[in-house]
């Protein structure tokens, strides 16, 4: 259908996660999943860090947590509370059981395992 519709497009113009490294897909929920979070986690949103973490961890559910500023900026926290803010939000999904997190080299927040957000 898409070669009827677009017959000039290149696949080069598209992301196509099959061609691409390091990437992964979502369920269809996710913006509803999201909106469900943020209303459990009591005016501490808790969404995107939890998107941030699901684009990291491949097929394998799992993310090494090893670059607390880099994570905490992409999960739109910045400033000097930054680290301390996505820590907590990280803390919050463990809580609420969309993660599972485990302590090492990084300190107690250094592994996550994103469980099935259903």
């Amino acid at each position: 259908m898409r070669n009827k519709l677009w017959p000039a497009i290149k696949d080069e113009k598209l992301w196509l996660r099959k061609s691409k490294t390091g990437f992964t897909t979502i369920p269809r929920t996710m913006p509803l999943l999201m909106e469900i979070m943020d209303a459990m986690s009591n005016g501490k949103p808790v969404s995107t860090t939890y998107l941030d973490l699901w684009c990291r961890a491949y097929d394998e559910c799992f993310v090494t947590l090893n670059k607390h500023r880099e994570m905490a900026f992409h999960a739109g926290y910045s400033g000097q509370r930054a680290e301390q803010t996505w820590s907590i939000r990280i803390s919050i999904l463990a809580k609420l059981n969309f993660i599972d997190v485990k302590p090492g080299p990084s300190g107690p927040l250094s592994y996550a395992l994103i469980l099935n957000p259903y």
